[in-house]
């Protein structure tokens, strides 16, 4: 598999995992937090995060096959991706069952496979 096929898997990964966040942000978030939110409210940045994510994702994806540099795209993911890590983190203890852990740490090596992918692009 090539960079560029590698690439490619990744961002569509991430653009149907947004697209599960912005369609259904509750039984996302039940996967991914071990909880949903309990109010409509709390599903706005929920549908927020997973519209981010297609759009990063889609914005990639087009640059590859236009030819373009992916580079900037997989930047932005990489840091929306520590950004959630970081979220989840500051509320870790409020989730059940040791549940931050993968909450955190999900994130946290998508962020460092975007921005391996990024390196990856440049060379």
């Amino acid at each position: 598999m090539t960079g560029d096929a590698v690439t490619r898997g990744f961002l569509l990964a991430r653009l149907a995992a947004g697209a599960v966040f912005t369609a259904a942000p509750g039984p996302a978030a039940r996967s991914w937090l071990g909880t949903s939110p309990p109010t409509v409210t709390g599903e706005v940045p929920l549908r927020a995060m997973g519209a981010r994510d297609v759009a990063l994702s889609l914005g990639g994806l087009a640059a590859g096959r236009d030819g373009g540099d992916d580079r900037p795209w997989l930047s932005a993911a990489a840091v929306a991706e520590l950004a959630d890590a970081l979220a989840v983190l500051a509320v870790a203890r409020r989730l059940p069952d040791r549940r931050w852990v993968v909450a955190v740490v999900g994130p946290a090596l998508l962020a460092a496979v975007a921005g391996a992918l990024g390196r990856r692009a440049a060379s």
